[in-house]
């Protein structure tokens, strides 16, 4: 168990300040004004219409004002709210824009195309199937939910660590309109607008816009020793993305909603720094050849300051994300029949520099992957025997085809440099006036991938007694997956395997008091199987599907007339077959099972209100994981190791004041505070790609004048200017290690009308 030290000196200092400030302004309202009981919160998180607190599953929800008053701008932003989530959008060795989710210690670091996310990502029921273009903007969104714990009944493919259910909001017949423009340092400028209202009698519709641009706040060191690295700053973002909503009412019973929604997104490439070297631990002569054609050694490269680099070249992460949905609900009367059909695109290149420096150790890499996915989903969901019964039956079809095509320096790519005197291909290497891939074992590795997928599925609840009810359900999937490609020896390579799975729930809920509710439930959830590319011949092509067996006792609660709600959960999964990427004998990458891994801890939640106008909410996550046996025996895992991107403790606190100003109007306050512990990113727990802990302040103001249409407010995130990383990579930590630092301090102003 790690040190648990949540908060810093300056941190504590400042949310003292801040608390004091704010329970003093609301005691002195107190006087005047009566409290205001919590607003209910309403989830989907059973595919249905519940309130949160009646919901036996772990959720943390958020709805449009939640989501504003946090500043909360893509959906990365989530962990700073969420106990026991880690959402991160780099591992160091990917693009900027990647969705590496974990939840309760579940999720994916990798992104090759074989390989599905461990966290599932829903759009109003449409699953995404790719890690890649998944940061979606909070555009036009009613709410959030994340659901931790597999969601293998009721969800689509590969929730085996839980889901993020992303609605978004429905077009009305009112009409309205509503935009922001923000600006801020690092040349940052943000502007959304919503439109909404009738087309016709039965139609409605509404367009939702959002530019996002902000430059690279990883700025270039100036270093004599690369007079050819790149001079400009990285971790810079140009997007643009919009949605266009309908939804047709030709009767009473049925409600049509298409939706469109595209995003195209130029970022400069992660900012990467080059983070420690030991010569004394290579032992590829790699030390030897740099020096002797450098004039230096790889250790003269080392970058200690945050936030600055020395890449070769720039890179960028450019993305074109575009997708259909058509969604029909029919209300039957004692049911309703609901149809998702929707289609989705991808494409996604992403050069770079991988090790931040000049060398060409982990260096840079050319990724082209385009996808498209069809899939198509029926729901039927009702209730019987006077509203005890309740029940859920679908059907899922999912088909996905992919393409990749990567060029990468592999570990030692030149193979001259291991060479003791000159070779051509050596200066051909060093030389960046030519072609990026211009050096020898660089051709490109282009790969394609087919998956299918069906799944039927069943979801029971019944209501015993007034106060306790019993849950049961079971999803059955069959996936088959194609893999073309090359093998270790540049062979065409075809690979096809296919798996089934049955996954169970039950549960037990129940009601002790009106306020008070508690539940139990046991649940498994699956992630289908992978290929490996071949790229290794004593690894098995085949790699089995991961499997966890969840056991979950929670309670929904609140007090004092609804002015305090506390949720809490305790956990146990036993998680088998673990899906691992590890660098091999041959200096290549392969996935193998872990046999088995151990999760538990615990997460609470809680919302007061103790005074009219101030809220305060916050939660605390506790993990601890283990690797209790390994399969194939590799140095790249140890037994007893902790699971990766897992922090032992996560700790999130807030607090919102409506600060009446007389008649003049209302002055909104927020501060957020948030704590992540250290975090391993390989599965040795090597010290030189640890991540260490770090605490984040934000702050917001918001002034809206009285009987006005407009408001406007400041910003402040990371207020204190933290200095920390979010990943460190390597494949082979005692040797090298990259970093990707966190975001320094940024600021800003906003504008805001509404209509």
């Amino acid at each position: 168990m790690s040190n648990y030290k949540p908060m810093g000196l300056k941190s504590a200092l400042l949310l003292s300040a801040a608390a004091s400030l704010i329970s003093g302004t609301a005691h002195a309202q107190s006087k005047a004004a009566d409290p205001v009981e919590l607003e209910p919160i309403i989830v989907t998180a059973e595919r249905r219409e519940t309130s949160l607190q009646t919901t036996p599953i772990s959720v943390t929800a958020l709805n449009a004002d939640a989501l504003e008053v946090r500043g909360v701008t893509d959906i990365s932003d989530l962990a700073k709210y969420t106990p026991n989530m880690t959402f991160i959008t780099s591992t160091g060795a990917s693009g900027s824009r990647t969705a590496f989710v974990f939840l309760r210690g579940i999720g994916q670091s990798q992104v090759f195309l074989q390989n599905d996310p461990g966290v599932g990502t829903y759009i109003d029921g449409v699953y995404l199937g790719r890690t890649q273009g998944s940061v979606q903007e909070v555009l036009d969104l009613e709410r959030v939910e994340i659901l931790r714990g597999p969601q293998g009944t009721l969800y689509g493919r590969n929730t085996i660590g839980g889901a993020i259910n992303l609605v978004s909001r429905k077009p009305d017949a009112a009409p309205g309109f509503e935009g922001s423009v923000e600006a801020g340092n690092f040349g940052a400028i943000k502007v959304r607008a919503r439109a909404n209202g009738p087309l016709a009698d039965t139609l409605s519709a509404s367009l939702s816009v959002a530019y996002l641009k902000h430059d690279g706040y990883v700025e270039a060191k100036s270093n004599p020793l690369c007079p050819t690295c790149t001079s400009e700053d990285l971790s810079g973002e140009d997007s643009i993305s919009g949605r266009l909503a309908l939804r047709w009412k030709p009767s009473e019973d049925l409600t049509i909603d298409l939706t469109a929604d595209a995003a195209k997104r130029d970022d400069r490439s992660i900012g990467r720094r080059f983070a420690f070297y030991d010569a004394a631990a290579d032992q590829q002569g790699y030390t030897f050849a740099v020096q002797r054609k450098l004039g230096v050694p790889p250790g003269a490269f080392v970058n200690t300051d945050i936030n600055t680099h020395n890449s070769n070249i720039a890179g960028f992460d450019k993305q074109e994300v575009w997708g259909l949905s058509l969604t029909g609900t029919w209300d039957l009367g004692g049911a309703t029949f609901k149809s998702i059909t929707a289609y989705r695109e991808l494409s996604v290149g992403s050069p770079s520099d991988g090790d931040g420096s000049p060398l060409m150790l982990q260096a840079a890499r050319v990724a082209q992957i385009d996808q498209d996915q069809l899939s198509q989903e029926f729901q039927l969901t009702g209730t019987s025997f006077d509203d005890r019964f309740n029940w859920t039956v679908g059907l899922f079809g999912y088909r996905e085809d992919a393409t990749s095509n990567l060029v990468q320096y592999r570990r030692f790519a030149e193979r001259g440099i291991f060479v003791p005197f000159p070779v051509p291909t050596v200066i051909d290497c060093y030389d960046r006036s030519r072609p990026l891939t211009s050096c020898p074992d660089q051709d490109p590795t282009p790969s394609a991938l087919k998956v299918r997928n069906y799944a039927g599925y069943a979801h029971l609840s019944y209501e015993v007694t007034d106060q306790l009810s019993i849950t049961g359900g079971l999803r059955y999937s069959w996936e088959k997956k194609e893999f073309v490609g090359t093998d270790f020896f540049g062979l065409p390579l075809a690979l096809t395997d296919s798996w089934t799975s049955t996954t169970p729930k039950v549960g037990i809920d129940f009601q002790a008091t009106p306020e008070v509710m508690v539940y139990g439930s046991y649940s498994e959830g699956f992630k289908s199987g992978s290929i490996n590319n071949g790229n290794d011949p004593l690894i098995p092509t085949s790699v089995r599907p991961e499997t966890v067996k969840a056991y979950e006792l929670g309670v929904k609660s609140q007090w004092f007339d609804n002015r305090l709600r506390i949720n809490a959960a305790i956990f146990r999964s036993d998680y088998r077959d673990q899906q691992l990427q590890v660098s091999t004998s041959n200096f290549t990458f392969a996935f193998i099972n872990v046999s088995r891994s151990r999760i538990s801890g615990g997460e609470l939640e809680f919302v007061a209100r103790p005074f009219s106008g101030l809220t305060i909410d916050g939660g605390i996550g506790y993990l601890r994981t283990e690797i209790t046996k390994v399969g194939i025996a590799t140095p790249a895992v140890r037994q007893g190791a902790r699971l990766v991107q897992v922090p032992e403790w996560t700790v999130n606190l807030g607090a919102t004041q409506i600060v009446p100003i007389g008649e003049m109007g209302d002055l909104t306050l927020r501060v957020d505070y948030s704590f992540t512990d250290t975090r391993e990113n390989d599965y040795v727990n090597h010290p030189n790609v640890r991540v260490g802990s770090y605490s984040l302040v934000n702050l917001r103001a918001t002034y809206a004048p009285s009987g006005s249409n407009w408001e406007f407010g400041v910003y402040g995130a990371n207020i204190l200017d933290e200095e920390y990383e979010v990943a460190r990579t390597s494949i082979d930590p005692a040797w090298f290690a990259v970093a990707v630092d966190g975001a320094p301090r940024t600021y800003g102003v906003r504008i805001a009308v509404r209509y």
